[in-house]
C-alpha cells in the first residue's frame, strides 16, 4: 500500500467515488450500509405487520458505509471514500509519504508527525494535523491498526 496523508491511498484520491475505489481495491469487499440495509429492510417488512407506523420510527437509516476487504477498511461518507484502516494481521509494512514504516513499530510510526497525542481511555495514538489514527490493544506499543483520513476526518 502506497500511502500519501491527507491526499490519497493506493493512488485513489480522498474524496473519490466508491466505483474509483473499487476500480482500485477490488470487488472482493462487502459493504456494512448495503447489508445492514437489507437487515433493516427485511426487520421493518416483519415490524410492519405488527407495528403501527409510529412505533417504526425506531428504524433508521443507517450511517456507516464502510466496503471490508480482507486486509484494509475504506470508509465512504455521502458516497465519498474518507478513510482507509489496515490492520497489523495483514501488512508488515506501509509505503507512507514515499517511507517504508513497519506498521507494528509505534516508535516509527509516531515519526509521521510531530502531534500524535496519546489517548489512555481509548488506546489511540491521534494526529490532528495528518489525520492518522494509531489503535493499540492495550498500551502504547502494541499496534492492532491504522487509519488514514482525510482533511477534517477526524
Amino acid at each position: 500500500m502506497d500511502i500519501i496523508p491527507l491526499e490519497k491511498v493506493n493512488g485513489v484520491a480522498f474524496g473519490s467515488s466508491k466505483e474509483e475505489v473499487r476500480a482500485v481495491f477490488g470487488s472482493h469487499f462487502y459493504n456494512s450500509a448495503e447489508r445492514v440495509k437489507k437487515t433493516v429492510d427485511a426487520i421493518y417488512g416483519y415490524m410492519q405487520n405488527r407495528l403501527d407506523s409510529s412505533d417504526l420510527s425506531m428504524i433508521s437509516e443507517f450511517e456507516l458505509d464502510v466496503d471490508t476487504y480482507l486486509d484494509a477498511q475504506i470508509e465512504y461518507k455521502k458516497e465519498k471514500f474518507v478513510c482507509a484502516t489496515f490492520y497489523t494481521a495483514d501488512y508488515k509494512y506501509l509505503m507512507v509519504g514515499g517511507k517504508k514504516v513497519p506498521i507494528r513499530k509505534i516508535k516509527k510510526i509516531l515519526e509521521l508527525s510531530d502531534d500524535f497525542e496519546w489517548n489512555e481511555g481509548t488506546f489511540i495514538w491521534s494526529s490532528k494535523e495528518k489525520q492518522i489514527k494509531v489503535s493499540c490493544q492495550d498500551s502504547k506499543r502494541n499496534v492492532i491498526s491504522i487509519t488514514f483520513g482525510c482533511a477534517g476526518y477526524f
